[in-house]
């Protein structure tokens, strides 16, 4: 009897174990826990000819073209340097589905060699602190579509900059 007593035991210890791992795996993935930079953009200043940046700032969309070599490294920097902090998954939890993002930030990087690589970013919460905002992202190029969105963050402010520069679209 108290073998078997010790061996429910530790089938339990054991099912309780993996059943926290799974827990803290899913927890690491959807909130991002321990992610760094994200570094989506693999290009210098001196590989891009132009970048032309679009998305919503003081209630505006607005747009700006950038051809600066400082101005560039300025935004690759400011981009790369976001941390990843999880699934997009989460935006689920915290806004329900179906919900748009109440601003979106579209970076189209134009490389000497003729292509095109876009990277965006999504916010489903206005108001956020310009110095530490949370934003979904998708990156495009010709050989890939990322699936479903990630979540990064970071400032925002060199966009910001950028956008405040830049002429009114709508």
């Amino acid at each position: 009897m108290k073998h078997s007593l010790h061996s429910l035991l530790k089938r339990k210890w054991i099912f309780f174990s993996i059943i926290l791992i799974i827990a803290l795996v899913f927890c690491a993935w959807l909130f991002g826990w321990g992610g760094g930079s994200i570094n989506v953009i693999p290009f210098d200043a001196d590989d891009v000819e132009h970048i032309e940046l679009n998305g919503v700032y003081r209630g505006a969309i607005r747009s700006a073209y950038l051809t600066e070599t400082e101005d560039i490294q300025a935004l690759i920097d400011s981009v790369n340097s976001f941390r990843y902090s999880g699934s997009g998954l989460k935006d689920i939890f915290k806004y329900g589905i179906g919900i748009g993002g109440t601003s979106l930030y579209e970076i189209m990087i134009y490389p000497h060699n003729g292509d095109r690589y876009t990277v965006c970013f999504g916010s489903n919460k206005g108001g956020q602190d310009p110095s530490n905002t949370e934003v979904g992202y998708r990156v495009y190029n010709k050989i890939q579509i990322d699936g479903f969105s990630k979540m990064c963050r970071g400032s925002m402010q060199v966009i910001y900059d950028f956008l405040e520069r830049g002429t009114i679209v709508n």
